[in-house]
């Protein structure tokens, strides 16, 4: 990166993230649902008791040359004890599929177990800035990580990051915004579906900040009801007396009254979502879509990792990133420039 920034490669002004899967060393074969994970427990758990017995026997024996090879049951005992733990530990996670050959894999939805591929792209010549792999199966979440990961890599300046309304996250969006990384980001709105899907939506009502209220179409207020903490949001509700008398309930709810829902990181929300006009989404397509065909297709030739675990997968995609990289850095120098640049 600093190779590339001093040759000029990296503007630094927009740099736009994205993910992608990559299939793990495991097939599908190997996933287990909770009543398959119990059955294996039992069946490790038995074997290790006959281990166990074994050994107490070998310890036993008084002859020189011993039926059993003790060391070598120790070492069977020792894996079995280990894929029992991870079988529990993946209980206690409250995981409803685990992958037993791949335990830190996720399993993704029509591809069998994989990794999430995060990248960070400036926008001038499609240069991968930042990577990350993961075992989520979504991409919220990764914003502020892969944000501030971008900054690190281009000196700790400002920029704009553009995303898809997946990585749509007010909390995070606003502590970018505070390091100066100014998210785009579109966010996506629940629909009002009741009443056929023909009753007032919420952008009809109106916010005041200052008196923490929503007034509705009939100019009616909405006050704060109670704060739901695991949803990261405030309920906001009209007074049943109010909605009763209004002439355009039927029009608004089929409740007694009616509630909206407010993010406690609305304001965040809305900046981000005001930003992310139609020139920045297509500034992201074009930018962060080509790194990930030639990482897949002409790097890897197929979306799949040949190492374990996220250590052994990480290694794969860094030196995948650092090859992209490289290749792309030549293409766009020249060899000649390139050797010069370089000495």
């Amino acid at each position: 990166m600093r190779f590339c920034a001093e040759a000029r490669l990296i503007r630094g002004e927009w740099v736009a993230i994205d993910g992608t899967k990559f299939q793990a060393v495991a097939s599908g074969k190997a996933i287990l649902d909770a009543a398959q994970r119990a059955e294996l427990q039992a069946r490790l758990e038995l074997r290790i008791q006959q281990y166990l017995q074994e050994l107490e026997a070998a310890d036993q024996e008084q002859a020189s040359e011993p039926e059993v090879d003790a060391q070598a049951l120790r070492e069977a005992l020792k894996r079995l004890e280990h894929q029992k733990s991870e079988l529990v530990q993946a209980d206690s996670a409250g995981k409803q599929r685990h992958v037993c050959t791949e335990p830190e894999a996720v399993v993704l939805k029509g591809r069998g177990p994989g990794y999430n591929v995060q990248t960070a792209v400036d926008a001038e010549h499609a240069l991968i800035v930042a990577h990350e792999i993961n075992a989520q199966a979504g991409d919220n979440g990764c914003l502020q990580r892969m944000g501030q990961a971008a900054q690190q890599a281009l000196g700790d300046k400002a920029f704009k990051l553009v995303a898809d309304a997946g990585y749509a996250n007010g909390e995070q969006g606003q502590a970018l915004e505070a390091m100066g990384v100014q998210p785009h980001v579109p966010v996506k709105r629940a629909v009002n579906n009741q009443g056929g899907g023909e009753l007032f939506d919420r952008t009809l009502f109106s916010y005041d900040a200052k008196a923490d209220v929503y007034i509705c179409p009939a100019g009616q207020l909405l006050r704060r009801k109670q704060l739901c903490s695991h949803d990261k949001a405030v309920l906001y509700a009209a007074q049943a007396s109010d909605c009763g008398a209004c002439a355009m309930k039927t029009r608004c709810t089929a409740s007694s009254r009616r509630m909206i829902t407010r993010h406690l990181f609305e304001a965040a929300l809305q900046r981000m979502h005001e930003r992310a006009t139609p020139e920045a989404m297509r500034l992201r397509r074009c930018t962060v879509e080509h790194p990930f065909a030639a990482l897949k297709y002409q790097i890897f030739e197929k979306a799949r990792f040949l190492m374990r675990g996220l250590e052994g997968a990480g290694t794969e995609i860094a030196l995948a990133t650092l090859a992209y990289n490289f290749k792309r850095a030549l293409a766009m120098l020249g060899g000649r420039q390139m050797q010069q640049s370089l000495a």
